[in-house]
């Protein structure tokens, strides 16, 4: 059996430049896109959780507050960082 999955794009019309500023400013400090850190945003707020590949492990599940996730963020931001000279 073949499953065929398609995914959305929603666009977002007169955003205002504060917004994206800040949205420009967060993806840049967590070092990713700005759409994985609006599609996270937008999953974090609708309580929703990244799909898993590991879907039977439900029982070692946990939910951060959004401080607790910036938290997180914040103090693993350099280990996003590839070190050329250690490869």
């Amino acid at each position: 059996m073949v499953h065929i999955y398609t995914m959305k794009s929603i666009t977002i019309h007169n955003l205002d430049s504060d917004l994206a500023d800040k949205i420009e400013l967060l993806a840049k400090e967590k070092g990713i896109s700005q759409n994985k850190l609006i599609k996270n945003v937008l999953r974090h707020s609708l309580g929703m959780t990244e799909k898993s590949k590991n879907a039977n492990l439900h029982e070692f599940r946990f939910s951060l507050s959004s401080e607790e996730v910036d938290a997180f963020f914040d103090s693993t931001e350099d280990l996003s960082q590839i070190e050329e000279s250690e490869w």
